[in-house]
C-alpha cells in the first residue's frame, strides 16, 4: 500500500491461471483504497525487469483510470485470500512436513528455475496435482511461497529475533534449494544484521555450506 497525492492506493499482482505457462503474460492491477467522494483519475506505468541485469527491461506501458465511489474498494473487502489459501481447479497441493499448501505451479515455475524443471522439465509427472516437499518446515515454505507470490517476506519483521533468525536460516536453505537468489540476499542481510555470540558460529557453518560469502565474512569479522 501506498499514499500518493493523499490517496492510499494498492497494486495488486495476480497470475492469468486460465492460460498456459508458455503464455508469460502477469496481470497488475492499481486498486483506490480511499473513498472517492469526489472522483480519482490515475495513471499506472510499469515495466518488466530481469534482476540477473542480463536481459533488457520490457518497454514501460501506462494505463489510466477513473476511480469512483461506486468501484472503489474499501480496506477489509474483496480481498485476494492470503497465498496458500485459495481454492481452484488448476491449484497444486504441497505437502510439508504433514501440512498441506495451495499454490499455481506456473507462478511457481514463473520464480523459481528448479520448480520450473519439476513442473515442464519431466522431472516428475506433469499431471500430478500432488508434491511432496522434503526436509523442509511448514512455516518455511508458508514463508516462501508467500516471497514467490508477493517478493516480500513480512514474517521477517514481526517476529522475536529469535525466531526470526530461525526463519531467515530455513529461508536461506529453501532459497539456495530453489534458486531464489534475491530471497537468498534477503535472508543473507537479515542473519548477518543479527550477528552476535550466540548466532556467530551457527550462521558462519551455514554460509559456508551455501555459499554465502559476504555473510561469511562478516560472521568472520565478528568472530575475529
Amino acid at each position: 500500500m501506498c499514499v500518493v497525492d493523499g490517496y492510499k492506493w494498492e497494486i495488486r499482482f495476480s497470475y492469468p491461471y486460465e492460460v498456459d505457462y508458455d503464455d508469460h503474460r502477469i496481470e497488475l492491477v492499481l486498486v483506490s483504497l480511499g473513498d472517492g467522494k469526489n472522483g480519482v483519475r490515475a495513471a499506472m506505468s510499469c515495466r518488466l525487469v530481469d534482476p540477473s541485469d542480463t536481459v533488457e527491461p520490457s518497454p514501460a506501458k501506462t494505463s489510466t483510470a477513473s476511480f469512483r465511489r461506486a468501484i472503489i474498494a474499501e480496506p477489509g473487502r474483496a480481498r485476494r485470500p492470503a497465498p496458500g489459501k485459495q481454492g481452484g481447479e488448476r491449484r497444486h497441493t504441497f505437502a510439508v512436513s504433514g501440512e498441506t499448501f495451495a499454490a499455481h505451479k506456473n507462478v511457481l515455475a514463473a520464480r523459481s528455475p528448479v520448480f520450473k524443471a519439476e513442473f515442464f522439465g519431466g522431472m516428475v509427472e506433469k499431471s500430478s496435482v500432488h508434491v511432496e516437499i522434503k526436509e523442509m518446515e511448514p512455516s518455511v515454505f508458508a514463508a516462501m511461497l508467500r516471497f514467490l507470490c508477493t517478493d516480500a517476506v513480512q514474517e521477517l519483521e514481526k517476529m522475536t529475533e529469535t525466531m526470526t533468525v530461525a526463519l531467515a536460516r530455513g529461508l536461506l536453505v529453501a532459497a539456495d534449494r530453489y534458486g531464489l537468489d534475491r530471497l537468498k540476499v534477503m535472508c543473507e542481510h537479515r542473519l548477518a544484521f543479527a550477528i552476535d555470540t550466540s548466532t556467530a558460529a551457527t550462521t558462519l557453518a551455514l554460509a559456508e555450506r551455501h555459499g554465502c560469502e559476504q555473510l561469511k565474512a562478516k560472521c568472520v569479522e565478528f568472530i575475529a
